[in-house]
């Protein structure tokens, strides 16, 4: 290629590189996409060497910034024309593409857009000659916006490229040097623009725009009625409806013009009297499609991100890129302007007198009213054939609008169904335009938000008092208002139970509905007591309350749980509520949480025992509000007084999961009441007789050694969380016992009318204990009675629901067992009819009980019949009000809405605003407040009251700190109990006998040696008294009736370790792999031994957190495994040919190795997959032909059975690879049970053990297809996290077996350096013998010696020399999702991978092997034998991609 021709070159390129440097910030950017892309690609780069590597690196960096719509090319397209680009192996790519793209047959077709070419050469890359290449080069310049030299490029391309000069140019240039048009200009814009921030902007925020309504059959017959953008074609809506919308539309305007021209004639505008729409130029501006100037058909290019005024990645708008056009075309329609009014001696003089300025300003408003004239129809909901609701936007000139308009729309759209509702909209100098909305079936059309403030208008204009005892809850389904009210006439009445539960789906509207109770309690005054756990529902509060104090405690009472996310505020108060990080919080919780924990962060167990702490202690205040009332009227009113107290228990179906099923259920993963962790009678016995045993001077050696073991054990980390645990129990028990007896002596009828508890969840997945047992029970060894608990049995939660509760229930599809609460799934009842998705309706069940709502049997279904008041013994159904965390146009609540509102959002500020146009500060939190209160009460008094108490009542108990301390303190002596926080009141004697930690007591005596003979043998009278509150029952028979008591419990096979959240104890050097259960949904927060592995950083789990919690980017596949079609493919041709037979492939085979210098065996086994059959696993024994051994676990590991055959589900790669590096783990045992390890063919063998462990009720998505293959085929080793290696503490023996396997996975995943040797890993892996690497061994002893380091040095070069031309993609400045791109680099880098490409898409298997072996061929240097055969192929085989397509 010659350099005088190569001159424009790397300007194109370095545009292009900056271009594809932003990709990483597109949103419409595919991960697919790339991965096809690259992965086609650089397996040309094998085959290119010099310039014409360099050419390719310039068709790889259009094809990128022409998916994202940055490389336009804006032209009239000239008829009979032959314009090309590119070269015809392009064909090929295009193919992948369409397999992975959401739209098939599309890519194509999209680079033919964007770029206005009639198609592409039917040339081969390696034939493309100078000229061929600087045409392209040109094209891409031109599509850049660079200049461009036509004089050095061929004919068809010259014809193509050629523009009429802009003879206004100069004009322009005078014009340009006048400042009053210059403010003309700019001002005329703005005004044009203000109209489109109102109206067109609407399209770019969340859902877009329809169509364009057109209908000028009047004129035209056969003009069309409507415009919308099916890929990049303009088309008609599939709709009679929407013709006839059209056609009202048309009929309220009917002093306009409609142009079908595609760009705007400014000339017709000068010397037209009417104003002119041009719906197919202002589809560009209202349909997200790319401005031009040149175009002149019905194609439409994409936009490089389909944003309005918010900078893209690359910094693109929509707005900034219409102003621009505008501003340009306005300066071209002054030219007109002053050319025909003989103004052109005033220019050059550059001055524009008066009569010469209102002259001008005239023309202006023709042009302004011009590109002001449109409709748009923004959406409709039901079918395109019956049409439930209907939106439409109507912009004009003022009085260009006919009165009453859009009067055929309900007949002819709607069939007279509904009421056409008065449209909203306004006047902006002298632009109408006008919002109108029908909806006739308002179960399928979402309505607007409804904003508590105008029920609160109108129930205080009405005289109504707003208080604790009467406020607004939402609309009912006739429109009335609901309250809850303690009037005898109520609809709801929420004095009579003290808890409310309220259960959605997440999304749904459980915030709103809990947020008019809330700004009640704080106009009120009443101290809200306060917890969440991610936390968003609290944060508002907690910065209402003004944030913390200078010791870090909240100013107001506020509580998180175990799960925090930073995102849900300011990063001021993200810092100090992330109590794991923020030393003020964290120096407290360390000082106040023994060693014996081995807590090292408070989010997981420790937030979350807080959050139980939180339960435990406002549950107490509840019980001291009702002994104080009559025992201590002060105290009384300390604590509230009348006004009672408000209680929040949010994210309590994440925490149940998290912590109550985890660590309190005895058959938990975790469970402080498990048998390994649970401080027994027995574990009590024995301690004791260590103790007093030691003190005998004639005990035998072998006894004194054991007891010596005894008292060891019983100094350990786990001993005494045991010991705690059994305090935790009896306080448990103690306080469900309490409460019960509270329930009816004063809550029920007496606290329930004064204060309020909201629980607020997800989903009602746990139960009580079996038979309806309350208390909790022991085994005669003292071990917790597990028995009485199924997997899912939560007491606590349990007896709350049960407790004075009554419900509101929303819709929940997210979870399968949901789907049936309150009868939502029983047909034709009122809650199927009602408690749809995404209307945000609610309904209120009094009656019915929590087992009664969670069954939703169909013989129940009557109660949820819909009432007009709950005493009418049904459900009443309300749409809640909404009160937003604030009203400041800046917030993110605001921000939030009007995102949510998408093209809604006008018409509801203009319902919803001030005198000065702002949203009304009523829709706020605060403003909500202090409308309700007249200004006499605020946010933070509510929250600070509670703290007050909740502070003047861990001091009456005896603590010195605040009640944030209190709560964090893990100290035994601090182990409580709901009656221990009344006892400190009323009877402080006993509270002071320290019963809440007896056992903690006892256990201290018995280590201190304060333990006697007489205390051994009065054991049972010892048992007893620990057992003072507990029948025993006599008999194994009497727990099969479900007697409260003492059981024989079998005996304990199961694994119970303590490992999550704690650590390792230091004097322990084995390894503790974390257990999970295997009813668990979510994944562990696993990282190998207490270490972070290599994509920590990118990925943090919490312990036990449930998929609904995760913020995940939207998959890019949804896949299950199972859906994958087997192991075995078929290589075969359009016309189902065996292409393995193929004389063209075996020759091309045969010269493919010749040019690796490989067999061509191996080539063929690269190519169609060796794995069948072609890898050695002679004498390995497959994991699940084993035997059964008591050292190995051998569960069935059939994780994750959710509601019977419901799936679990993991989403993408970096997740699986922890599920399955967790598994193979516990399958043998431990990490220190691992002694060897190998890898062969994919295959993962573990103590010369294959693991090949199906797992039928996982379901895997966003994955790549190379994955699920190997998911498959149980290559299990692509899927395992090998930085886990280095805490493999016994790993003795390393066999690898291939080079490539080694670098991108081993040496990687360790993350060492990619230029280290093999000899790295001893260091890395201290007691690692010996490492065998593609047949080689090296052992410890070689580390030493330089011959084994060259040995490893040499097979890796090869391999690093691969990667490099893989990474060449990176250099570019793209930056891309590592995880998903390691992904595919390491499958194309191995020497099977990059000669196979299946992976690409399934679909295409003949068309794979074809273009590898096509592509393969080339590798190494380019002869002129290999050139020849991969041109015969590359035209052979084209026809197969394509009737294999």
């Amino acid at each position: 290629m010659n350099n005088d021709k190569m001159v424009i070159k790397q300007e194109v390129l370095a545009c292009l590189s900056e271009v594809n440097e932003k990709l990483n910030n597109k949103e419409s950017y595919t991960v697919k996409y790339l991965e096809a892309v690259e992965s086609t690609v650089e397996m040309l780069y094998e085959g290119v060497e010099g310039d014409v590597e360099e050419v390719l690196n310039f068709y790889f960096q259009v094809l990128f910034a022409v998916e994202n719509g940055d490389l336009v090319l804006d032209r009239s397209c000239k008829e009979g024309e032959v314009f090309q680009f590119g070269f015809k192996e392009l064909n090929t790519i295009f193919l992948v593409l369409d397999s992975v793209g959401k739209d098939s047959s599309q890519a194509e077709q999209h680079f033919k857009t964007q770029l206005r070419i009639t198609d592409l050469r039917d040339k081969s890359l390696f034939d493309l000659d100078g000229h061929d290449f600087v045409d392209d080069l040109t094209v891409v310049r031109a599509s850049l916006g660079l200049s461009t030299d036509l004089t050095v490029v061929t004919e068809n391309t010259k014809k193509a490229l050629e523009k009429e000069e802009d003879k206004d140019k100069a004009a322009i240039e005078k014009l340009q040097k006048i400042e009053d048009l210059r403010v003309m200009v700019r001002t005329s814009v703005n005004v044009i623009l203000d109209v489109y921030d109102k109206t067109i902007a609407l399209g770019y925020q969340l859902d877009p725009f329809k169509a364009m309504l057109i209908e000028d059959t009047v004129k035209i017959p056969t003009a069309p009625a409507t415009l919308m953008l099916k890929g990049h074609e303009a088309v008609r809506v599939a709709s009679l409806k929407a013709q006839f919308a059209a056609k009202a539309v048309r009929e309220a305007m009917p002093d306009i013009e409609v142009s079908f021209s595609r760009q705007v004639n400014l000339k017709r505008i000068y010397v037209s009297d009417k104003p002119i729409y041009y719906p197919f130029k202002i589809a560009e501006f209202a349909l997200g499609s790319t401005i031009t100037t040149e175009a002149d058909d019905l194609t439409y290019s994409r936009i490089s991100a389909r944003t309005w005024s918010r900078k893209s990645g690359n910094g693109y708008t929509h707005r900034g890129a219409i102003e621009k056009y505008l501003t340009n075309q306005l300066w071209h329609y002054l030219v007109i302007v002053v050319e025909n009014n003989n103004l052109q001696s005033a220019v050059d003089e550059g001055l524009i007198g008066i009569e010469a300025s209102k002259l001008i300003t005239s023309y202006i408003a023709k042009f302004i009213q011009t590109f002001c004239t449109f409709a748009i129809l923004k959406d409709f909901t039901g079918t395109a054939s019956e049409w439930a609701s209907a939106d439409i936007i109507m912009v004009a000139p003022e009085g260009k609008i006919i009165k009453n308009p859009m009067k055929d729309l309900l007949s002819e759209v709607f069939d007279n169904n509904g009421k056409l509702e008065t449209p909203l909209g306004g006047v902006h100098k002298g632009i109408e335009y006008k919002f109108f909305k029908h909806v006739a079936d308002a179960k399928v059309a979402e309505a607007a938000p409804l904003f508590a403030y105008k029920a609160l208008e109108t129930l205080q204009a009405t005289g109504q008092p707003i208080d604790v005892n009467n406020f607004v809850l939402g609309r009912d389904l006739n429109g009335g208002i609901v309250t809850s009210s303690a009037n005898a006439d109520a609809v709801i009445n929420l004095r009579l139970n003290l808890i409310h539960g309220i259960f959605s789906g997440s999304r749904q509207g459980k915030g709103v509905m809990t947020s008019t109770a809330v700004a009640t309690s704080a106009g009120a005054g009443r101290p809200v007591f306060g917890v969440d756990r991610k936390p968003d529902t609290m944060v508002q509060f907690y910065e209402a309350s003004g944030g913390s104090d200078d010791r870090g405690t909240p100013k107001g009472y506020y509580v998180n749980g175990g799960a925090f996310n930073p995102g849900f505020m300011s990063p001021k108060f993200a810092a100090e509520l992330d109590w794991d990080k923020n030393p003020l919080i964290r120096s407290r919780w360390t000082s106040t949480t023994p060693s014996w924990w081995n807590i090292s962060s408070y989010n997981g167990f420790l937030g979350d025992m807080v959050y139980y702490r939180h339960i435990l202690l406002t549950m107490g205040i509840i019980c001291l509000r009702v002994a104080m009332r009559s025992e201590s009227p002060d105290t009384y009113e300390k604590l509230g007084g009348d006004q009672g107290i408000f209680v929040i228990y949010d994210e309590i179906t994440n925490w149940q999961n998290s912590f109550m099923l985890q660590y309190i259920n005895p058959r938990g993963a975790n469970s402080l009441f498990g048998d390994d962790i649970f401080y027994t009678f027995e574990k009590e016995q024995e301690l004791k007789t260590a103790k007093i045993e030691l003190k005998n001077d004639n005990i035998k050696e072998t006894n004194r050694l054991k007891f010596e073991d005894v008292i060891k054990n019983a100094n350990k980390d786990i001993f005494k969380r045991g010991v705690y645990a059994r305090d935790l129990f009896y306080n448990l028990n103690k306080s469900l016992l309490f409460l019960e007896e509270q329930a009816n002596a004063g809550i029920r009828g007496g606290e329930s009318m004064f204060s309020d508890i909201y629980i607020i969840g997800q989903a009602l997945e746990v139960t009580g204990l079996k038979e309806g047992q309350v208390q909790l029970t022991l085994n005669k060894s003292g071990s917790v009675n597990r028995t009485q608990f199924e997997s899912n049995s939560d007491p606590l939660s349990w007896f709350l629901y049960n407790f004075n509760t009554d419900y509101i229930m929303g819709p929940n599809i997210s979870n399968a067992n949901a789907k049936k609460y309150a009868w939502r799934d029983v047909p034709k009842s009122d809650a199927a009819k009602y408690l749809i998705d995404g209307l945000g309706r609610f309904g209120y069940f009094c009656e019915p009980s929590v087992e009664a709502i969670k069954k939703g049997s169909p013989s129940d279904s009557h109660l949820s019949r819909s009432v007009e008041k709950y005493t009418d013994g049904g459900a009443v159904y309300f749409k809640p009000y909404l009160i937003l965390n604030s009203a400041d146009p800046q917030s993110n609540a605001i921000q939030t809405l009007e995102r949510r509102l998408g093209d809604n959002v006008e018409a509801v500020k203009a319902m919803n605003s001030d005198a000065n146009g702002n949203w009304h500060h009523g829709i706020g939190f605060d403003g909500y407040v202090n409308m309700m209160s007249g200004g006499t009460n605020d946010t933070a008094t509510s929250f600070i009251k509670a703290r007050e108490i909740a502070d003047m009542v861990v001091r009456k108990m005896g603590y010195e700190g605040d009640y944030l301390d209190f709560l964090m303190d893990l100290r035994p002596e601090w182990n409580f109990s709901v009656k221990d926080v009344v006892l400190a009141f009323t009877q402080e004697d006993e509270y002071a006998k320290g019963e809440r930690y007896a056992t903690w007591t006892e256990y201290q005596n018995i280590l201190n040696g304060t333990g006697t003979e007489e205390d051994v043998e009065d054991l049972n009278a010892f048992e007893e008294d620990s057992l003072e509150a507990m029948p025993m029952l006599k008999s194994e028979d009497d727990a099969t009736v479900g007697n409260l008591g003492v059981v024989k419990e079998p005996k304990i096979t199961e694994d119970v370790v303590d490992s999550i959240p704690f650590e390792v104890p230091k004097e322990e050097s084995k390894i503790e792999v974390p257990k999970r259960s295997n009813k668990t949904q979510g994944l562990d927060n696993f990282n190998y031994g207490d270490q972070t592995t290599s994509d920590a950083a990118n990925v943090q789990y919490d312990y036990m957190r449930s998929f609904e919690d995760y913020v995940l980017e939207e998959p890019v596949m949804n896949t299950p495994i199972q859906d994958v079609q087997g192991s075995q493919f078929s290589f075969t041709d359009g016309l189902g040919n065996n292409l393995k037979e193929s004389p063209r492939v075996r020759s091309a085979i045969k010269e493919m190795a010749a040019a690796l210098g490989l067999s061509s065996q191996l080539v063929e086994m690269s190519l169609f997959g060796g794995l069948q059959g072609g890898n050695n696993l002679s004498g390995v024994n497959d994991f699940n032909q084993m035997e059964k051994n008591n050292d190995v676990n051998m569960t069935d590991m059939t994780f994750g059975e959710v509601g019977g055959n419901e799936q679990a589900v993991i989403h993408g790669l970096r997740d699986l690879q922890i599920f399955m590096t967790n598994t193979v783990l516990d399958a043998f045992g431990d990490s220190y049970n691992i002694e060897s390890l190998e890898v062969r063919g994919g295959a993962l063998i573990v103590n010369n053990i294959r693991y090949v462990q199906s797992f039928p009720n996982i379901r895997m998505e966003g994955l790549p297809i190379d994955k699920q293959i190997q998911m498959q085929n149980k290559q299990y080793a692509e899927v395992f996290d090998f930085a886990c290696l280095g805490y493999l503490g016994n790993l003795t023996y390393l066999t690898i077996d291939s080079p490539q396997f080694m670098l991108t996975r081993v040496i990687r995943g360790l993350g060492l350096r990619e230029d280290s040797n093999v000899f790295a890993l001893f260091d890395v892996m201290p007691r690692l013998r010996e490492l065998t690497l593609a047949g080689q061994k090296f052992t410890r002893e070689d580390a030493n010696g330089a011959a084994g380091t060259e040995r490893s040095e040499e097979m890796l070069r090869s391999t690093r020399r691969r990667q490099r031309v893989l990474n060449r993609a990176e250099d570019t400045g793209r930056t891309f999702r590592r995880a998903r791109w390691d992904s595919t680099k390491r499958y194309w880098g191995s020497q099977r991978g990059a000669k196979r490409w299946i992976g690409s898409g399934v679909h295409l298997t003949g068309a794979a092997v074809g273009t590898t072996i096509e592509v393969g061929a080339k590798a190494g240097k380019l002869t002129s034998g290999i050139l020849k055969g991969a041109k015969r192929l590359f035209s052979d085989i084209r026809s197969d991609l394509k009737g294999s397509k």
